[in-house]
């Protein structure tokens, strides 16, 4: 994951530095020797430098710097949408850029996107959105985060301008008169 390098303002090299993390340091690791700060998870990180005693000068410990770490935005790209749609149904897909730290990520989950309302004539079911009537369907893909990464959510638009299928059959008369 990301990282960064801790430094600690010290008078002279009189005595050995060192850093460590607060015993409430949560989501990061930090190397006692350079300093270096890596990211491991949403939480937060607490710093402290360290100087050993020296010839002229005794030892010193810094107060600490804390930061927040938070978990990243998932963003979701919707394969093929926001189109046009001549054919009575389409397969959907969808991908993430979460693509380190994405053990736990949920699976994506498409559905009708309800808050707008001129979505009719579709349906979703799995990955499939079947079209009943010509018009606008908006569908919404989800994605369960993980320690690292948000929920994702993505809307797309697509619009069913082909012909449809339909059927007919032709009903028996049911008297035979005249």
């Amino acid at each position: 994951g990301p990282s960064l390098i801790s430094t600690a303002d010290f008078d002279d090299n009189d005595g050995a530095k060192s850093f460590a993390l607060d015993p409430s340091s949560t989501g990061c690791s930090v190397d006692s020797v350079t300093g270096a700060v890596s990211f491991i998870s949403a939480g937060t990180c607490v710093v402290t430098s360290s100087i050993g005693e020296g010839n002229r000068f005794n030892a010193a410990t810094s107060s600490t710097a804390s930061f927040t770490i938070g978990k990243r935005a998932q963003t979701l790209t919707f394969d093929g949408a926001n189109v046009s749609v001549s054919a009575a149904t389409a397969n959907l897909s969808a991908t993430t850029d979460a693509l380190t730290l994405d053990s736990g990520l949920g699976n994506y989950v498409f559905s009708l996107d309800n808050t707008q309302t001129s979505t009719s004539g579709c349906s979703v079911s799995g990955t499939t959105l079947s079209f009943t009537t010509q018009g606008d369907c908006y569908v919404k893909v989800t994605k369960s985060g993980n320690a690292h990464w948000q929920d994702g959510v993505k809307t797309a638009h697509f619009v069913v301008n082909g012909k449809l299928d339909r059927s007919i059959r032709i009903l028996p008369k049911t008297d035979n008169t005249t």
